[in-house]
């Protein structure tokens, strides 16, 4: 499950952390707080940007939560949780552009010059919805 921090407090909508792949997220309940946002996103289009879990090819510190990189091929994103592993690489979840996408115009993340990381994607303990 993702864990939000001050740090990515008002970041992510539901979706982009998987919560509806989890049966977190309730379509046909009543008002709830960002609920138009949830179900716009359900109900009309494919989200974006999705939670994800990466490893480090090479030994690396650990990100800290809320930083901001880029991947090896491209992408963007941002770190909601971080290790570091017995092996010195670093293990992280952050929400990106899915394999295979591309940065959007709305993405707005600012990775820092020379942040690109070679890592490997892992895969995670439940099915993303298409």
């Amino acid at each position: 499950l993702p864990q939000i921090y001050q740090e990515t407090s008002e970041v992510f909508v539901a979706q982009m952390l998987n919560l509806d792949a989890l049966g977190g997220i309730a379509f046909d309940k009543g008002c709830y707080t960002g609920q138009e946002v949830i179900a716009r996103a359900h109900y009309r289009g494919r989200v974006k940007r999705r939670l994800q879990r990466f490893v480090s090819q090479q030994p690396m510190p650990s990100y800290v939560i809320g930083a901001v990189g880029t991947l090896d091929d491209g992408r963007t994103f941002k770190v909601v949780d971080a290790v570091q592993r017995d092996d010195g690489r670093c293990e992280w979840l952050a929400v990106a552009a899915l394999a295979g996408g591309t940065n959007s115009d709305d993405d707005k993340l600012e990775p820092a010059p020379n942040d690109t990381v070679a890592a490997q994607s892992l895969p995670l303990p439940y099915a993303l919805p298409d």
